[in-house]
């Protein structure tokens, strides 16, 4: 299946473009400060990497095709580095993601836990 098959909320799309570039910097932030044995900066990339994850959940629950289930934690892990660090960046460089923002739907349903408005 291709990468834009899961991604057709308007709002999910804008999510990922902000928050994908979170994940990055975050486990990159991680991974420098493990190297430097920075352990607090090391441990504030990661919170960064996971918020990042949660933001990306939270706009996927606006999808009208949900995201494949994981199958483990290899699983998980594989999926999720794969895809911050490669379909979305290539989604975004190839058009993909404008592409996909001009057709994309417009769902009237809140996130969930946020009250709607009226």
């Amino acid at each position: 299946m291709d990468y834009g098959h899961f991604h057709r909320d308007r709002l999910n799309l804008w999510l990922h473009l902000l928050a994908v570039p979170l994940f990055i910097s975050g486990v990159l932030l991680s991974f420098g400060a493990l190297l430097t044995a920075r352990l607090s900066l090391s441990l504030a990339g990661l919170g960064l990497a996971a918020f990042s994850l949660f933001v990306q959940g939270r706009g996927h629950t606006r999808e009208q095709i949900p995201a494949l289930p994981f199958r483990g934690l290899g699983d998980f892990l594989w999926r999720i580095f794969r895809e911050q660090f490669f379909l979305f960046p290539r989604f975004v460089w190839s058009g993909g993601w404008r592409r996909q923002l001009s057709g994309a739907t417009v769902t009237t349903q809140p996130l969930p836990g946020t009250a709607r408005q009226r």
